[in-house]
């Protein structure tokens, strides 16, 4: 299965809805696994990271549903943070779930620098950002026979885009909510036009979703063949 978000690839965006609740109910629809001990933690963690892309993803199409493009481009990004995790977790090796430690410890531990409440950990710290799980990730997708490029394109295009677009307030991301009339009137809109890059962001959330969930399967030794088997997302293959 490889990414393909290219906007003329389905006919309608309510297509892509079906397909996410078609996703949830594969993910839903899991029979228990028996995962060997020495890679029991890596599976339980990307099946973590999964869970949470499924909440992501339903969350992302009830927005849309209710109208609400215009913010969709913040959870597709979060859901991409968690995919990378995800990934990591159930394709690396020990030493990748040590920086993904180290670097939850070393944020925890600054948070804990102003709030009393928040117990500093022991242990080693390093950070991890997102552009280098990003690498890591295309590292790991390319050595399973995945196409080059998907990781470091995805940063790009819904991660580093979308800090300019949606996630950050700035001009980007609040002029869809200024209007200017015809005689110079300038105006606030509280229900912008619909996103014309929706779709794009939809269907990444679905593609990415069911890409973890497939790999996941297939080491927890489930039949992953359920994903493969969503009416529209042939196209990805």
């Amino acid at each position: 299965m490889r990414l393909n978000c290219d906007d003329t690839a389905m006919a309608t965006v309510e297509e892509v809805h079906q397909q996410a609740l078609d996703v949830v109910a594969a993910i839903d629809g899991a029979a228990s696994a028996k995962v060997p001990v020495e890679r029991h933690l890596h599976v339980v963690m990307a099946m973590a990271a999964l869970a949470r892309c499924r909440s992501l993803l339903l969350g992302t199409v009830d927005l849309d549903r209710a109208g609400r493009s215009d913010i969709i481009g913040v959870t597709v990004r979060a859901l991409l943070e968690v995919w990378y995790v995800g990934v990591i977790t159930l394709l690396g090796t020990n030493d990748d779930l040590d920086l993904l430690e180290q670097d939850h410890r070393y944020w925890k531990n600054d948070l804990a620098k102003n709030f009393p409440g928040v117990l500093p950990e022991k242990g080693p710290t390093k950070k991890f950002s997102v552009y280098k799980r990003a690498q890591r990730v295309e590292e790991l997708v390319t050595a399973i026979g995945q196409p080059s490029g998907v990781a470091i394109e995805s940063y790009k295009m819904f991660y580093a885009a979308e800090s300019l677009t949606h996630a950050h307030a700035g001009f980007e991301s609040l002029k869809a909510y200024v209007a200017e009339e015809p005689d110079g009137t300038v105006g606030i809109v509280h229900e912008p036009e619909p996103d014309g890059t929706r779709y794009g962001r939809l269907r990444m959330a679905v593609v990415l979703t069911v890409l973890l969930a497939k790999w996941t399967w297939e080491r927890a030794g489930l039949d992953s063949t359920v994903f493969d088997e969503i009416e529209g997302l042939e196209d990805s293959d």
